[in-house]
């Protein structure tokens, strides 16, 4: 009887639980065209649906701050989706240096090595070492 009960308890705490979280990443600009045109980010995390997730880093995009060309952000547009996962952002901070990359992961320390390396391949050899973490964001709404 008290193992029924139990089960019972769980099945309904288990229904009772907020849906999945969900993130999404958006870009602007072309990001083989960094040091030219600039490029625009925008990221977020723990929205009940995909649709607001998307909608939120869309929007953070448009709104990135930089001295970006208008049409940087306007292209902003969606290229990822994620949820209970780490999105991981690395740039050369020069102004128009090339080097940029980002990453999904499952662990912190992938997406750091992930969005790493796609910075140092896309930067020119001399800057590859100004490669640097610049936002990370952990999914983890339950």
């Amino acid at each position: 009887m008290l193992k029924s009960l139990i089960l019972a308890l769980s099945a309904i705490l288990v229904t009772a639980l907020p849906a999945d979280a969900h993130g999404a990443v958006a870009v602007g600009g072309n990001p083989a065209d960094v040091a030219k045109n600039g490029i625009a980010i925008g990221i977020s995390k723990d929205d009940d649906t995909k649709e607001l997730a998307e909608a939120g880093a869309v929007e953070q995009c448009k709104a990135f701050h930089g001295k970006n060309p208008a049409q940087t952000a306007a292209r902003c547009a969606v290229v990822a989706n994620f949820d209970h996962a780490w999105a991981v952002i690395a740039m050369d901070p020069k102004p128009q240096s090339a080097g940029f990359g980002w990453s999904i992961d499952p662990d912190k320390a992938t997406a750091e090595r992930n969005a790493m390396n796609q910075c140092k391949a896309s930067s020119p050899d001399e800057r590859k070492r100004f490669c640097a973490l610049t936002g990370e964001l952990q999914d983890t709404k339950p």
